[in-house]
């Protein structure tokens, strides 16, 4: 046994011996960690496969500093985009008209004016101005009078020539869809009225007013019928447009007080009546309006002036107003190529337009756009050639010519949520700028994440049930069956892609 303990000292004596030796010439600083592996998510293609969403997805993400793509599926198949087509119409706005113009609404006289009194006619005439409204109107009645003028002998006339006249932006859409309204160069409260009614007594009160935040009067532009039955069986039927609007709603269906608005089919008209009525108001008594055109050379009575455009266009892009991407679209192509004649020209030429932005040919079949608002199934993009005219819009801004403040697409953009409600947080910290697109049947998210480790990422994502939404019938295509609970579980894919990316692709490269 003693000679064992004595073997036992030796060794950890010499074991110890060993390690002085060893820490007397270790380094004097520690060796640097290993990078840590990326963080474990599901891919795109897991994802996809747990949604079992019925129908197609597509998407693409890429790196915008370096422009490679780190995911992508099915990224060159064209889907409709939806509201997702007001990111390249408020590109191609703020490339044509800058970001600080600013619409002009005029009231032009045809005549000398002497002593207050016009000797000719006094023409309402539109600049293209997707936001007058009844204050604005109500604005300019009274600059209108108080410099001076007191009484028109001629015509009151309305001119909208700037933009061709369309009377809805898509006619597969319900015809009382107020978010389908008509488009013109002279617009009104987006081109739609707020109906209330009250039954009292055995009948309906009915009150059409032509309302904005601060003003609402009654207008006679738009009537409103109860019958007992409507000729399409439907609760409001629009039964026509001569010589005013008139719409005929079933009794039976005003049982209880309600509201809803209508879109206006005669916009001009409808500004004119309007602001008859505001200029009475004021002290001015005008004839009832009709259709003319200003002449090139004329006295202008009174003007107002819309916002900056960099300011409609983020309103445009957080509350997807379909009337202000179709008019400043419109606006940007009469002002590339000389003249819009249609809202698919007009599309075809930001089409057109798009691919010399961002690098594809024109014409290519995975951006073929139908409108400016993506109010339309037959609209097309690829998720990649959204995500090339992001990363191009990414490296470049839209500087104000006036000395007023510039615009970059990134900054219009809204905020989005980007959390998975059915999962914890993403690991890294991140912010997303996004515009969403809804369609029965058809949802889109595309835009931007910055993350706090310092990584941007551009990205697109389309899904679409196409053979679900063919299908969808005149019957159906207020509220087309499943087209609710589909949207949702898109929405829920979109927000697990976008968390998984984040989480994968959301650290810089061998940042601990």
């Amino acid at each position: 046994m003693t000679r064992m303990l004595t073997r036992r000292l030796l060794i950890a004596a010499c074991l110890m011996g060993m390690a002085l030796s060893a820490s007397a010439n270790a380094p004097g600083f520690a060796p640097a960690p290993r990078a840590k592996p990326s963080i474990t998510a599901p891919t795109g293609s897991d994802l996809i496969s747990r949604a079992n969403l019925p129908g197609t997805v597509a998407f693409a993400v890429i790196d915008l500093a370096t422009g490679q793509m780190l995911e992508a599926f099915q990224p060159d198949l064209p889907l409709p985009p939806a509201s997702v087509a007001k990111i390249p119409t408020a590109l191609y706005a703020l490339e044509a008209l800058g970001p600080d113009h600013r619409f002009e609404t005029r009231l032009v006289a045809v005549g000398p004016i002497e002593d207050g009194v016009l000797k000719g006619d006094l023409i309402l005439q539109g600049g293209g101005d997707p936001e007058v409204d009844t204050a604005a109107l109500d604005l300019l009645a009274y600059r209108a009078v108080s410099g001076g003028l007191r009484k028109v002998e001629g015509q009151f006339l309305v001119d909208d020539s700037l933009i061709p006249a369309i009377d809805r932006i898509d006619h597969t859409q319900p015809e009382i869809a107020s978010y389908n309204p008509s488009i013109s160069g002279l617009n009104l409260n987006f081109n739609r009225v707020y109906a209330e009614w009250k039954p009292r007594g055995g009948q309906v009160n009915m009150n059409v007013q032509a309302r904005s935040d601060t003003l609402s009067p009654p207008t006679d532009a738009v009537t409103i019928e109860v019958v007992d039955q409507t000729p399409n069986g439907r609760i409001f039927h629009f039964q026509g447009d001569f010589p005013k609007e008139l719409w005929k709603v079933r009794r039976n269906a005003l049982r209880k007080a309600g509201s809803r608005w209508l879109p206006v089919r005669q916009p001009a008209l409808y500004s004119g009546s309007v602001f008859q009525r505001l200029a009475r108001d004021a002290g001015l008594n005008l004839s009832n309006a009709v259709p003319g055109q200003a002449p090139l050379v004329a006295d202008i009575a009174a003007r107002i002036e819309s916002r900056r455009l960099a300011d409609i266009l983020t309103d445009m892009l957080r509350y997807s107003t379909n009337l202000t991407a179709e008019v400043t679209g419109m606006g940007a192509t009469r002002t590339v190529v000389g003249s819009a004649s249609s809202l698919l020209a007009s599309g075809q030429a930001m089409s057109a337009w798009a691919g010399t932005f961002a690098g594809f040919a024109p014409g290519d079949p995975g951006f073929v756009l139908t409108n400016h608002s993506g109010l339309s199934g037959d609209a097309r993009t690829s998720a990649r050639r959204l995500v090339e005219l992001l990363a191009a819009a990414d490296r470049r801004g839209f500087p104000s010519l006036s000395g007023g403040r510039g615009a970059t697409l990134k900054a219009l953009l809204p905020r989005k949520r980007y959390d998975d409600e059915d999962a914890r947080a993403p690991e890294v910290e991140a912010t997303m700028r996004a515009k969403t697109g809804t369609l029965n049947f058809v949802s889109a998210l595309a835009g931007y994440i910055d993350t706090d480790a310092g990584k941007r990422l551009g990205f697109a994502i389309i899904t679409a049930d196409l053979p679900r939404r063919n299908a969808i019938t005149d019957t159906t295509i207020e509220r087309p069956s499943g087209s609710r609970a589909w949207a949702n579980r898109s929405r829920r894919l979109q927000r697990a892609l976008v968390r998984s990316w984040i989480n994968r692709f959301g650290t810089l490269p061998n940042q601990p």
